[in-house]
């Protein structure tokens, strides 16, 4: 869903080593980036300014889980406001 303000992404978070964890795929498709897998290190990650950026995922249920963390590293600005994770 779009609201003046950007898109609602609607996705299970897990709470795993003290660590928020968001669905990858979702959540970076959403942000226009595009996961990649890397054949020679066996990794997913993202191609940042053309260079090849694995990303620690955990794997629960067949989906890909990054922690918000991460996603603070890659220069979001993560803020949690009313039960909501709102990513700029």
């Amino acid at each position: 869903m779009n609201t003046p303000f950007g898109s609602v992404v609607n996705c299970q978070v897990i709470m795993e080593k003290g660590k928020t964890f968001i669905p990858a795929k979702v959540v970076l498709n959403a942000l226009g980036q595009e996961i990649v897998y890397d054949k020679s290190t066996k990794k997913v990650g993202l191609n940042v300014r053309g260079v090849f950026k694995a990303l620690e995922i955990l794997t629960k249920e067949n989906i890909d889980y990054m922690s918000l963390d991460e996603l603070q590293g890659l220069g979001y600005t993560i803020l949690q406001e009313n039960g909501y994770i709102i990513i700029q």
